[in-house]
């Protein structure tokens, strides 16, 4: 299943403004295809649930600069891994499953798996809205 987003750029001057078509694929990039994190990626396989967190994330923009809707969430909610990511898309760096052992691997996909479950089961009004009060209500701290 590939996706298809809208996201919106223009000239503030103007107020000139284009739309462009993000095609992003919800596995693949930096954590592979299938993705080694496997509940992510089992959870985003579920039509409604890629939707809906594809929807907040392209509102955001932030999904643009990722080449698949899991690189764009680990990056989002892990922010350490932001540069490894953006590192393999320059051909600078290797894989996720490449640079960290299995249990590290391993205890991400649980916890991106729990932050996938919480943001489908409520009603955010953004991305940023998301991250700000799951962070906040469930004490959660970035592995």
């Amino acid at each position: 299943m590939r996706l298809t987003g809208l996201y919106y750029s223009g000239v503030a001057m103007d107020n000139v403004f284009a739309i462009e078509i993000t095609d992003i694929p919800p596995a693949g990039g930096a954590t592979g295809e299938p993705s080694v994190l496997r509940s992510v990626n089992e959870f985003l396989s579920r039509e409604p649930n890629c939707e809906k967190v594809n929807g907040l994330l392209q509102e955001d923009g932030c999904i643009i600069q990722c080449r698949s809707l899991i690189d764009c969430v680990l990056a989002e909610l892990v922010p350490r891994f932001k540069d490894e990511c953006f590192e393999f898309y320059e051909g600078k760096g290797t894989p996720l499953v490449n640079r960290h052992p299995p249990e590290m691997v391993q205890a991400t996909d649980v916890d991106l798996g729990l932050a996938l479950e919480v943001l489908v089961s409520g009603d955010w009004a953004s991305w940023d809205n998301f991250k700000s009060n799951f962070k906040r209500e469930m004490k959660w701290e970035p592995l």
